[in-house]
């Protein structure tokens, strides 16, 4: 079952060791505002405070005031992972050389 179908806040450990928080309907890192700590509880407040979160609970059935006992750990989901690390092009000439037009 993806993760954004399963309408409520999840946390999950990440990679890199972090656990991470994320609200209902989670599609990515980039896309969404997400609660990093070292644990379970300190992730779930992370997200909680975040002000993207706060302001998009306000909009939204998300519970502003969530507690700890509305999240359900996961497994990290496929959405959470980078395919890889690449390094930064160092100049605007290297970026531009990478773009393709299609």
């Amino acid at each position: 079952m993806p993760v954004g179908s399963l309408g409520c806040f999840i946390l999950f450990q990440h990679g890199n060791g972090a656990w991470c928080a994320a609200p209902p309907g989670f599609r990515n890192l980039l896309l969404d505002p997400v609660g990093l700590g070292e644990t379970r509880v300190e992730a779930a407040r992370e997200l909680i405070g975040h002000p993207e979160f706060v302001e998009r609970a306000r909009k939204s059935d998300w519970l502003v005031y969530a507690e700890f006992a509305d999240f359900v750990e996961v497994p990290e989901p496929d959405c959470a992972k980078f395919a890889g690390h690449r390094l930064e092009p160092a100049s605007a000439e290297q970026r531009r050389r990478l773009f393709r037009i299609v």
